[in-house]
């Protein structure tokens, strides 16, 4: 209650409130930079400013660290920032300046390609936001289409884990439920890299040599 109205507004980006919400993005307890991420949500929800406040070049310490979040190992930081992150991309301005040098190296950098659990489990939750922002509008897929981090989350498909597998195929496929996903499927052979790892993979292959 104390954030809402105008008032509210002029202290939340104050100079001397900002440093405050920067070092809960940080902090050493996973509580807190949780509840920071949530409060940062409801300026977003309650403030139609804000979200452009954040775009100011003079925030970008703080975008920077909201990114740094979602690829946190812990499920609740990564999932809050990940619905903070995609209530901000409900204006198209935010999608450009999040897809662009050098925010968007900042996710190049959460999507790893290793088999280390926790580091699978932040590579898909980063890959399933970016396919999330890229479908919220036909030029927001424009400018995902563009940055790499399609061909990041295919090569997840090469991580030799079948839930892993199942996952990314589940992320991938909600392409097809817009025009601009479907022709990408379609022009990036995206199928053929779906079904390569099953008809390459030994058990697969002798199973069907048994068949024929």
């Amino acid at each position: 209650r104390l954030f809402r109205g105008n008032e509210g507004f002029q202290i939340l980006t104050s100079p001397q409130f900002v440093p405050y919400l920067s070092f809960g993005l940080v902090h050493e307890d996973e509580h807190v930079r949780v509840v920071t991420l949530s409060q940062l949500l409801s300026a977003v929800n309650i403030h139609p400013n804000f979200a452009s406040f954040l775009l100011q070049p003079d925030q970008e310490e703080l975008l920077t660290k909201i990114i740094d979040c979602l690829g946190s190992s812990s499920v609740s930081i990564g999932d809050s920032a990940s619905k903070l992150i995609l209530t901000l991309c409900e204006d198209h301005q935010t999608v450009k300046k999040l897809f662009s040098e050098p925010l968007v190296k900042k996710f190049k950098s959460c999507i790893k390609l290793s088999p280390q659990p926790d580091e699978l489990i932040t590579s898909i939750r980063v890959g399933n936001l970016c396919i999330d922002i890229a479908l919220l509008r036909a030029a927001s897929f424009e400018v995902f289409a563009v940055t790499g981090l399609a061909d990041l989350i295919l090569r997840l498909l090469d991580v030799e884990d079948p839930l892993t597998y199942l996952n990314v195929v589940q992320v991938l496929s909600k392409l097809s439920a817009s025009e601009p996903g479907f022709r990408f499927i379609i022009s990036e052979a995206i199928v053929s890299r779906i079904i390569a790892p099953i008809y390459g993979s030994p058990s697969t292959s002798e199973a069907m040599e048994k068949e024929g």
